[in-house]
């Protein structure tokens, strides 16, 4: 193998981790948004807020559901914008007779045999995060072109993956 395959290599094997870390980042933050809107509500007087692992002070119900909205739309524009680099990388090592076949092994969510698990982690952390900040936004009494808004935003950071993940899932496969 020369040393362009090598370095090729290498950076296929850390953009698949890292795709899957960013959609590790995306549920953990959609699933908290969730467990956010029916966590009980600190009494109006107490001035107390939401704590959240990434700050270090508590910041207001709205605003913690807007943070976790953020992380879940960033965490899935990076692995679309990340599955998308993968698959280039996979395109330019396809040739390279069994390389592919060998990426079978490496444990992600681009070759988790399980349809199921590829699915959950593609499409439930925008739809949770959606269904989260629409329900915040609602109880709020929010305009509904604010919800829409936001869930084009969402769906629109979250596109690139749902086209490019099935690509290279298709070009390494799955273990059979």
């Amino acid at each position: 193998m020369d040393e362009i395959q090598k370095v090729l290599t290498a950076n296929l094997i850390e953009s698949l981790r890292q795709i899957q870390q960013y959609l590790v980042l995306a549920l953990g933050a959609s699933l908290s948004a969730v467990a956010l809107l029916f966590a009980p509500a600190p009494r109006s007087d107490s001035g107390e807020g939401v704590s959240l692992p990434i700050l270090s002070v508590p910041v207001p119900r709205a605003a913690a559901h807007l943070l976790l909205w953020v992380f879940c739309l960033v965490g899935g524009f990076m692995a679309g914008n990340t599955a998308h680099l993968s698959y280039l990388i996979a395109v330019k090592l396809a040739p390279v007779p069994g390389l592919l076949a060998a990426f079978q092994t490496f444990p992600c969510v681009a070759t988790s045999p399980p349809l199921l698990v590829k699915a959950g982690m593609i499409y439930l952390p925008p739809l949770l995060s959606g269904f989260a900040v629409c329900w915040q936004l609602r109880r709020e009494k929010a305009p509904a072109t604010a919800m829409i808004t936001i869930l084009v935003v969402l769906l629109g950071a979250w596109l690139q993956l749902w086209m490019q993940m099935p690509q290279l899932t298709n070009l390494i496969g799955t273990p059979q």
